[in-house]
């Protein structure tokens, strides 16, 4: 019998794009999360590809694009524009953190009520 394979395992810091190493990880991490409640709110109303872009005012292309998250050249305010072509209440709010050595973050939430 074979002995059980042990792998090396490390705790996520919550961003896959941070410990990966990607220099713009925050940003990231924030558009990755806009991008999944985008397709929710679409895949909810069942619109096809063309209704879809259609309705966010860009092209099939850049629908495809999204879908992929080929997020390059896209911006935070035009993925919160989408939210708001599809009747979302885009709200932004800061706070301070806890304490200095906390892990630097945006995070990305849907507000409830």
């Amino acid at each position: 019998m074979n002995a059980p394979l042990r792998v090396a395992a490390e705790q996520s810091s919550g961003n896959v794009f941070a410990d990966l190493g990607f220099p713009d990880a925050i940003e990231l991490d924030a558009k990755v999360s806009l991008v999944v409640e985008i397709f929710r709110l679409l895949k909810a109303r069942r619109l096809t590809a063309a209704e879809s872009a259609s309705l966010l005012k860009i092209s099939a292309t850049e629908l495809c694009a999204l879908k992929n998250y080929a997020l390059d050249g896209i911006s935070m305010e035009r993925l919160l524009t989408f939210l708001a072509f599809l009747g979302q209440y885009v709200a932004i709010c800061f706070k301070a953190r806890r304490t200095s050595r906390g892990v630097r973050r945006i995070r990305v939430s849907k507000l409830s009520g």
